[in-house]
């Protein structure tokens, strides 16, 4: 059953898990399945935690690709379920990226065979989530692990 009277929602998620590279796949999946399943024609407010680099405590050894990382990956599924009219009254969508400072002070978080900073992350979930950025609700947070050190990112 659905609550189809929702307004606002808290959800925090891991986004890795222990020995497997961060996949956008995986993530893109997590995001969809959690937009697909809300029902409520009422929400105005979600608000997600996605959780990043646990496992993660060095640079690996390989170098570093430029080409786009979504390339292979199908965005229309996730956009389209964003442009589902039961979102008409969504006004605000807050996504924190939560991620460990490394041992080192790099920043860096494995994806499949690149090392991406946050702020490449964060480029790559305006894309993931276009309409709701399109429309001017979509809103970026980083926090690094470190109490207080939230930093907003509204693009």
């Amino acid at each position: 059953s659905y609550c189809l009277s929702l307004s606002s929602l808290d959800i925090s998620v891991q986004c890795s898990e222990p020995g497997i590279p961060f996949s956008w796949r995986y993530v893109i999946d997590i995001l969809h399945n959690i937009i697909s399943h809300i029902k409520s024609p009422r929400i105005q407010h979600l608000d997600l935690a996605l959780y990043f680099g646990e496992y993660c405590k060095t640079l690996p050894p390989f170098e570093r690709r430029s080409e786009d990382v979504l390339q292979d990956v199908e965005l229309g599924p996730i956009h389209n379920a964003a442009k589902d009219p039961i979102f008409g009254a969504l006004q605000h969508v807050e996504i924190c990226l939560l991620e460990n400072r490394m041992e080192n002070g790099a920043k860096f978080i494995l994806m499949e065979d690149i090392a991406l900073t946050m702020e490449e992350i964060e480029t790559q979930i305006y894309r993931v989530l276009l309409p709701w950025h399109e429309r001017g609700i979509l809103s970026l947070s980083m926090d690094t692990g470190d109490l207080g050190d939230t930093d907003s990112v509204d693009e």
